[in-house]
């Protein structure tokens, strides 16, 4: 019977990887999706994976490659359709550019969140402005370019994470936001 488990349900035993003290060897397929705060244990599990053991297959990233900037040009090259988006540095781009190409409400994302963190949305040129500024001093107050996601806005009243391995579907998650929240996040309140 197919289960989940959290990071902190999953340990390792004897060179063996367990989750709720079941042998995760003992399962046909297993879904790991690394987040950022689990890097130690998930590059652990990887590295165990890799040795052929298990027969698992990764979505999300690990830290080196949790950038949404480069999963989204990586969808762009396999032509994966997207919402319209511009990827800039807050510096170097202005809030009538961005509402030129994407209109208003615009959705801002820093490239290594997760859980919904730092996505915001921009209902006015003036609050985009205002993000753009703010995120414009901190790079230069840590002499730094941070590039942004800027994308268009879409209504929605919830979204679906759709796992393709080749050309095949092997998992779906429908998420419904908690109506507090334009962002469809668990763990901001949303079902799943």
């Amino acid at each position: 019977d197919p289960i989940h488990v959290n990071w902190s349900d999953i340990y390792i035993d004897n060179g063996e990887l367990f989750a709720k003290n079941v042998k995760l060897s003992s399962y046909s397929k297993i879904f790991i999706g690394p987040v950022h705060e689990n890097d130690r244990i998930s590059t652990c599990v990887y590295d165990m994976i890799i040795d052929g053991k298990y027969n698992a297959i990764f979505y999300g990233s690990s830290s080196g490659t949790n950038n949404k900037l480069l999963q989204t040009v990586r969808m762009r090259s396999k032509n994966v359709e997207q919402v319209k988006t511009v990827i800039a540095d807050p510096g170097s781009t202005t809030a009538k550019f961005l509402v030129e190409k994407l209109g208003l409400p615009v959705v801002s994302k820093i490239p290594n969140g997760s859980k919904g963190k730092g996505v915001k949305k921009h209902d006015t040129i003036e609050e985009l402005a205002e993000l753009l500024q703010k995120k414009a001093a901190e790079n230069k107050k840590e002499d730094k370019v941070e590039h942004m996601i800027f994308q268009a806005f879409v209504p929605n009243d919830g979204d679906c994470r759709v796992f393709f391995v080749g050309n095949d579907l092997v998992f779906a998650i429908q998420r419904k936001s908690s109506g507090k929240d334009f962002r469809n996040n668990i763990s901001l309140g949303g079902t799943s």
